[in-house]
Formats: C-alpha cells, sequence, structure tokens
C-alpha cells in the first residue's frame, strides 16, 4: 500500500499570526482542516498522514504565549481610562504556571484528536550536520546581505525529518511551508540523494491536493462538489424543494412523508444540446422516503436534478417521483 507523509513547517499552520482563534484553545489554520477532512472524505486516513516536527509545535507555543502577554498589556492600557470608575474591573491573569500547562493540555489534546504524528528533534551527533551547512551556505540555511547563516530553524525542521526514523515506512514525503527562499528544489535533491523516494516541497493545499488526487485516482471535480453539496446553502435549496412538494403516489394524493435519507450527491452530470448554455453540471440528488398508503409505509424515492452554473450558482431544479 502506497504510503505518504505530509509535514507542516510552522509558517503554514499558524493561525491569526500565532494567536489562534482564542487563548483557551489551540488549533492550525484553516487550510490544515481543509487537507484533514480531504484525506478524510476520500478515505486517505490509512494512506496518507499529517505530521509536524517537535520545533514547530514549540515555535507555535511560544508565539500563543507571547502574544497572550501583549494582548494583555494593550487590554489593561485602553482599561486605564475607566479604572477609577466604581466597580470598574478587569481580571485577565498573568502568564504563570497555570496558563502555561493550560495550555501544554490543549496542545496535546489537538495533537491526539487529530492523530498527528510529531517528529522529534535529531539526535545530537547532527549537530556536525548543522555547523557544516552554514559554513557551507547549504540549504535551507539562506545567505542575506548581513546574514550568511540566517534561517536556522528551518535547519533543525530539515535535519529532524533527515533523522525521522518512520520515514522507512512511506514512499513520498511532502513538505508544506511558506518558506520558498529556505527551502528549495536543492533540499529536494539532498532528500532523493539519501532516500529512494520522492518529495515534493509545496505552498498551497491545491498544488497539494492535486498531488495526492493523482497517487491515489481521486476524481478532483466530484470531491469539490462533494463539499459543495454539504453546505448549508445547497442543503437548504433541496430542503426547501422538499418542505412544497404535494406528492401523488400511485395515483393517490399523499399527506404524509417520512424521509429517511438524502444523497446528496447521488450522481454529477454534464449538460446535454438542451440544456441551457449557462448549465455547468447538474448535480442528481436521491432522496428515500416512505408514504403512509393505507395505513402502511410504503419505500419509493425522489429524483432532484439541480442546474449550476459555473460560479456553482443554482439556476434551477427538476423532481423526479418514482412510481408516479
Amino acid at each position: 500500500m502506497k504510503k505518504t507523509l505530509i509535514v507542516f513547517d510552522t509558517n503554514y499552520l499558524m493561525s491569526n499570526s500565532g494567536r489562534g482563534e482564542s487563548y483557551n484553545s489551540f488549533e492550525f489554520c484553516f487550510d490544515y482542516f481543509d487537507i484533514l477532512n480531504f484525506i478524510s472524505r476520500n478515505n486517505l486516513s490509512d494512506k496518507v498522514f499529517l505530521s509536524v516536527p517537535k520545533i514547530v509545535l514549540e515555535e507555535l507555543n511560544y508565539r500563543k504565549l507571547y502574544f497572550y502577554g501583549e494582548d494583555r498589556k494593550k487590554i489593561f492600557e485602553k482599561f486605564k481610562n475607566f479604572s477609577k470608575l466604581e466597580q470598574a474591573s478587569l481580571n485577565i491573569p498573568h502568564i504563570n504556571l497555570y496558563y502555561k500547562n493550560h495550555l501544554n493540555e490543549l496542545i496535546n489534546e489537538f495533537l491526539e484528536k487529530n492523530n498527528i504524528k510529531i517528529i522529534d528533534y535529531p539526535d545530537n551527533n547532527c549537530f556536525k550536520n548543522v555547523i557544516k551547512r552554514a559554513i557551507e551556505k547549504k540549504k535551507p540555511f539562506i545567505a542575506t546581505k548581513n546574514h550568511s547563516d540566517y534561517g536556522f530553524k528551518d535547519v533543525v525542521i530539515w535535519e529532524s525529518l533527515l533523522n525521522y526514523s518512520e520515514l522507512r515506512d512511506y514512499e513520498k514525503v511532502i513538505l508544506m511551508t511558506g518558506d520558498a527562499k529556505a527551502f528549495t528544489d536543492d533540499c529536494i535533491s539532498e532528500f532523493e540523494s539519501i532516500y529512494d523516494k520522492r518529495m515534493f516541497i509545496f505552498n498551497s493545499k491545491k498544488e497539494l491536493t492535486k498531488e495526492i488526487a493523482k497517487d491515489y485516482n481521486i476524481d478532483l471535480e466530484g470531491d469539490e462538489f462533494s463539499v459543495f453539496v454539504n453546505k448549508d446553502y445547497f442543503k437548504s435549496h433541496i430542503e426547501n424543494i422538499l418542505k412544497t412538494l404535494k406528492p401523488i403516489y400511485k395515483g393517490i394524493k399523499i399527506n404524509t412523508l417520512k424521509y429517511h435519507s438524502i444523497d446528496y450527491l447521488h450522481e454529477l452530470l454534464e449538460p446535454t444540446d438542451e440544456d441551457q448554455k449557462e448549465v455547468n453540471k447538474i448535480i442528481v440528488s436521491k432522496v428515500n422516503y416512505k408514504v403512509k398508503v393505507n395505513e402502511k409505509f410504503e419505500e419509493t424515492m425522489i429524483i432532484i436534478k439541480t442546474y449550476i452554473d459555473d460560479t456553482k450558482g443554482i439556476l434551477g431544479n427538476e423532481v423526479i417521483w418514482d412510481e408516479i
């Protein structure tokens, strides 16, 4: 079974510059969750694995604590004008051992819930490799006007990956990073000269999903519409149709309908010559339901064709009843 390891850099995962959504939560950016959901809905959880170097987690932890302290100062500065008012009070705890431990718990819960692999630091013997890279200005080190060894953290990420013992379990490695200056084709060449594996470095989920789709024969267009039909916009469209239906089943007007399953994307069709020019796709939804006839429920179904333009706007629909 072909297995792929995806490794994330700090600058790709940061949410709200490192603050996150709340100081009482820990999470990665929205793109991370889009990638996670893409893997899940295409049943790739046993083939594609997500990982984070330990230094990345520690940097995200540090940034959260740093912004907590900075935002706390700003709030207390703004509160000064209210502080002499009777009954005015403001209580935001200092960064203390309790909050640090609480943040560590939030991080561990997040990692466990999302089944994320941790790539540990390389052993002490790798320090010689780091020194050698700095001297030779070898990537991911970056030579700038004022620094010949800029990018120490990136080097630690890279050495952590090169020395990750579980690499043997994967046929392909993908590094997700926003730092194209540090992680270049030189890094790919080095990796592939050491390991008999393919490596890619991407900075967007679009590139990533395209590569994963190619490896595991996934229909990206079908996946895109699978996401679309599960949004409230499309679901409410189908539900509004069902609310207004007045069916006749086997010649009998039915007042009692009991829906028991809706397949929002039963089929995705191309438009025919007879359809409007604006139609880009036709989404076929299948609704299984029961109708009450002579005090008994009988099973049947409804097919709803929804006509979609190239912006995924809904142009119209057609309802087809089974056994009318």
